[in-house]
């Protein structure tokens, strides 16, 4: 079961990583997207997923892989919540309960639809129970399994790692607080002072088991930061409001139907597959149940019980918006802080399946408070079946549909079309969007059915992203010839996708809706684009789907900015990319011999006039003095070679730091901003 979206670019990775181990190749790095560039993973790679996929992908292929550990979550989560309860209450019943209760949660059922990561929330419960016992005995073998359970949750998602950190830092304090109150109950195991003798290996394991789970990050933090840094504005989209725990899924086949555009108008910009939060009145309920009953139960139930509070409230604080508003005054909510030292994290409603966990913890505690109340045995399985369906009625999560076929027979006829043609050659998909939205992951999907080369999928920030930016207009007169340049035989246009826009229609509804503002979002407003460029030529129609063939050409002159320059932007009215310094203008001429070109630029100097020294081939070919103000300067006779000419700009003096000078928090390097650039031939 799945969605458009995530599942296919994980599928597609899963494929792509069984090529690689079958070949001997690198499993970092890929030729075939992001053509003839290649694609690389990032510095972020969760580690323990790829020991457990690796091997599965090998034998058993990439979509039972992905099938198996989709589903092996349930009866996981389950079971780990089982242990917890059980070991808490030693109620096969309420352990029982709570097992389902966080199992199928909604969080997890519609989590499972988008994110498999996220969507394995099995360590969680294992991580507290463990957290429990080395309180109840702080023994070196209690901290190794704990700090091993930490490392299971850390490599397998930094966002559950992350947060993991942050509601167990605050259930020590509160426990540190408990002692000190004098309220602590008898341990249930004394320490073993044998145990000693073991605790100098076991710590140390402990240290290097820790080291493991957060040296992907650390390692590569610089980088890390540049390529995952949010603004602290999408905090606020993808945060928890209050009302999103007691609102069920849209896809609950009793309410959904009910509440779904009351829902929708309470979305905050962002979708279903992040707000999805309900806890369920059953479970909340059981949980008041045990809370109310706090001075009936044992010290260590007592305990557990303020422990499992503390969890939960902890985890619903962190999972408000990054400020709340109060009685006129702006409060800096614990998120905002949290972002201030990890500003990796955005979507901080994940903290919901932690007061989920701890719902269920209490959840159970309370049915061992009712069931304890019945003698019969009938009686208590029909408490039990009561209530669990009840629950059911609540969580039950019914999509209009169940799940993608994977024969190759319903793969669209363009792709088996495709499938068909003989050669290595390069592929461009339109509308060509950036590899973070849906058609992209569709894209890659398909790919493991005609298995050519694609040049979309490229990673945000890398010169092929900036080249897709230089190329996603189809209307272009010159599309056919710099396509050609990438070594792109076909072009396949998606008519019907200009028209549905960003989000497909089937999941429209988890955005708010067709009118949600997000849904509103079309490619090329909304209208297939009318391709001019006579180098391309229509070859094979499949319904909506266009495949248009680039035929050789000879002409034409592009530039584009590379290595040291930043993402465009819009300033003073149009848009212009900041350098730091050093930066590359890449020059390709589709010329079959070399020719002499003027090159225009125009620029400005940041706070204030430098001079600007234009290398080609080493040597000094421009020396030109850039003032604040936007002028034009022309590089004259520039002689271009066929193919790419790199062109180096060096300011002097240096780039400043921009907060420094307008204090606007920018901390980026500036020095030059270059606005529009183009090169025309003057003769060969």
């Amino acid at each position: 079961m799945a969605v458009p979206g995530d599942p296919f670019g994980s599928i597609w990775g899963f494929w792509t990583a069984g090529i690689a181990l079958e070949n001997g190749q690198s499993l970092s790095f890929t030729r075939l997207i992001a053509a003839p560039y290649g694609f690389s993973y990032g510095p972020v790679n969760y580690y323990l997923w790829s020991g457990l996929l690796w091997p599965s992908i090998v034998l058993t292929g990439e979509i039972f892989a992905y099938n198996f550990f989709y589903f092996i979550s349930f009866p996981l989560a389950a079971i780990t919540m089982y242990m917890l309860v059980w070991h808490v209450t030693k109620s096969r019943a309420a352990s029982l309960v709570a097992g389902f209760i966080f199992s199928f949660s909604p969080y997890h059922l519609m989590r499972a639809l988008q994110h498999l990561t996220l969507a394995n929330i099995q360590w969680l419960p294992l991580f507290f129970l463990l957290l429990i016992k080395f309180h109840e005995k702080r023994s070196p073998t209690n901290l190794f399994l704990l700090a091993g359970s930490f490392s299971l949750i850390f490599l397998s998602d930094y966002y559950y790692g992350f947060f993991t950190l942050i509601v167990a830092i605050l259930m020590y304090c509160f426990i540190f607080i408990y002692g000190r109150l004098r309220l602590r109950y008898q341990p249930l195991e004394k320490i073993d002072r044998n145990n000693k003798k073991f605790a100098v290996p076991i710590i140390a394991i402990t240290l290097v088991s820790l080291a493991a789970a957060v040296f992907p990050i650390i390692s590569n933090w610089i980088q890390v930061k540049a390529s995952f840094g949010r603004s602290i504005n999408e905090l606020y989209v993808y945060s928890a409001r209050p009302l999103e725990y007691l609102t069920p899924s849209i896809d609950n086949l009793f309410f959904g139907r009910l509440i779904e555009k009351f829902a929708s108008s309470k979305l905050h910009q962002s979708n279903f597959f992040e707000q999805t939060l309900y806890l369920g009145f059953t479970p909340l309920i059981l949980a008041g149940i045990a809370i109310s009953s706090f001075k009936k139960v044992n010290k260590r139930t007592r305990f557990i019980i303020y422990l499992g509070l503390t969890g939960a409230l902890t985890a619903l604080i962190f999972s408000a918006p990054p400020t709340v508003s109060l009685l006129g005054v702006t409060v800096p909510m614990p998120s905002y802080f949290a972002y201030k030292i990890m500003p990796v994290f955005r979507v901080y409603a994940r903290f919901g399946i932690f007061v989920m966990l701890f719902v269920a913890l209490l959840a159970g505690i309370g049915f061992q408070q009712l069931i304890n109340k019945l003698k019969s045995k009938w009686s208590k399985v029909l408490l039990v079946a009561l209530t669990i369906l009840l629950i059911t009625v609540e969580f039950i999560n019914i999509p209009p549909w169940r799940y993608v076929s994977l024969e190759s027979s319903a793969a669209p006829k363009v792709y088996r079309w495709l499938a068909k043609q003989q050669g290595d050659f390069i592929v461009a998909e339109y509308p060509w969007v950036s590899n973070a939205e849906y058609s992209n992951n569709e894209y890659l999907f398909y790919q493991r059915v005609h298995k050519k080369r694609l040049a979309n999928g490229a990673a945000p920030g890398s010169f092929a992203e900036r080249m897709r930016q230089k190329l996603v207009n189809l209307e272009d007169s010159d599309i056919g010839i710099k396509l050609r340049q990438l070594g792109v035989k076909y072009v396949i246009v998606h008519r019907d996708k200009y028209k549905e826009g960003m989000i497909p229609d089937k999941i429209k509804r988890y955005y708010g809706g067709p009118n949600a503002e997000i849904s509103k979002i079309k490619y090329n407003y909304g209208k297939v684009p009318v391709i001019t460029a006579s180098s391309l030529k229509l070859t094979k129609r499949f319904k909506n789907d266009y495949v248009y063939v680039v035929e050789a050409v000879n002409g034409g002159i592009t530039t584009i900015w590379g290595k040291n320059v930043y993402s465009t932007e819009y300033l003073l009215n149009s848009k212009r990319r900041w350098m730091s310094n050093k930066g590359e203008l890449v020059v390709t001429n589709y010329n079959k011999k070399p020719i002499i070109a003027n090159i225009s630029i125009d620029a400005f100097s940041f706070y204030k006039p430098r001079t600007l020294d234009i290398t080609f081939g080493r040597k000094l070919i421009k020396r030109s003095l850039i003032a604040i103000k936007p002028k034009t300067f022309v590089i004259e006779k520039v002689r271009l070679q066929p193919g790419v000419n790199k062109l180096i700009f060096k300011a002097n003096p240096g780039a400043d730091i921009a907060d420094s000078r307008i204090h606007n928090g920018d901390k980026r390097k500036l020095s030059i901003s270059f606005g529009k650039s183009s090169a025309k031939e003057i003769s060969r």
